[in-house]
């Protein structure tokens, strides 16, 4: 049991940094919104967003898809990951806007898919799958409960938003 939670924790942690990582990225690419200094918000204020429904099925939905991997660390895993995508509003606490939110990107989802592989194993292709596919499920969530219609799904390529909803 410990090795499970210690394969979960780990890849989680990684995942987690990925996303902040990326979306800090965004700072060179809109250097023009970037602010001259920080101002620091009341961490609650950022977490408010996060009802138990938004939180929840984030994690359901995630876990849905991870069983097609069949295996209950992966399933897990997925779910956790999908709600990780949202770890870039921890940002908002240094004052920072939503619009760097690179994280909700395809190509994220290709550069963690292949960090993870050449971090814990280059034949793990279920960790690659559903760190690609944690991105996808979290968007078309984000899409389906009305949060968001419109996404950089091609940043830093193209970093105009892609609208699927009015």
């Amino acid at each position: 049991m410990n090795k499970q939670i210690s394969f979960i924790l780990k890849r989680s942690f990684l995942f987690g940094c990925l996303i902040i990582s990326f979306s800090l990225f965004g700072f060179i690419l809109e250097v023009e919104k970037t602010p001259t200094s920080f101002q620091f918000v009341n961490p609650i204020e950022v977490l408010r967003f996060l009802s138990i429904e938004h939180f929840a099925g984030h994690i359901v939905w995630g876990l849905m898809v991870g069983f097609v991997t069949l295996s209950f660390r992966y399933i897990i895993l997925t779910g956790f990951f999908a709600i990780l995508v949202d770890a870039d509003n921890l940002l908002k606490i240094l004052g920072l806007e939503e619009s760097f939110r690179m994280a909700h990107s395809i190509p994220f989802g290709i550069l963690a898919a292949v960090v993870m592989m050449l971090v814990f194993g280059r034949k793990d292709w279920r960790l690659a799958a559903i760190s690609f596919g944690a991105i996808l499920t979290h968007i078309s969530f984000d899409i389906i409960s009305g949060r968001s219609g419109s996404f950089r799904i091609f940043s830093p390529f193209y970093i105009e938003n892609i609208y699927f909803q009015e």
